[in-house]
């Protein structure tokens, strides 16, 4: 009797871990991939992109690292003539919608990811407005999936 439910409670304990665990990695497998941003709100208001931010793709690769190619404007040029800024380190899931990446610096960001289908989510952060001005803004940015 005390074999059945020693039994019991293993296979309880071993069903309850699973799902959980099953979830993060189904969430995390969702980020991995390429991905390029179509949105800006600050402070749930509409920020216009930078006229080159759209040619600029962020890939999540499933060994937990990270390429951010950035295009910035240049007057007068191409955006993928322009130079670009390239950002990569690493990243790794928190817990169901939090994230860490940390940079090629050793500096860490925290975000909260929120996917509305396996093709599109949305980023969510905190950010001083400048240095000398303490007004902190939440940002969320918006990202589709590209080929």
């Amino acid at each position: 009797m005390k074999s059945f439910f020693l039994i019991l409670i293993i296979s309880f304990t071993t069903i309850s871990c699973g799902n959980d665990d099953d979830s993060i990695n189904n969430n995390s497998e969702k980020l991995i991939g390429n991905w390029k941003i179509i949105q800006r709100l600050v402070d749930n208001t509409e920020s216009t992109l930078g006229e080159c931010e759209s040619f600029s793709e962020y890939s999540y690769n499933q060994s937990g690292t990270y390429n951010e190619l950035y295009y910035a404007a240049v007057i007068n040029s191409d955006c993928l003539n322009n130079p670009s800024i390239e950002f990569i380190g690493t990243w790794e899931k928190n817990n169901s919608n939090t994230y860490s990446f940390t940079n090629s610096q050793n500096e860490v960001s925290e975000f909260t990811i929120e996917f509305s289908s396996n093709t599109s989510f949305s980023k969510t952060f905190t950010s001083l407005f400048n240095i000398n001005d303490p007004i902190i803004q939440t940002i969320t940015e918006e990202y589709i999936r590209i080929e």
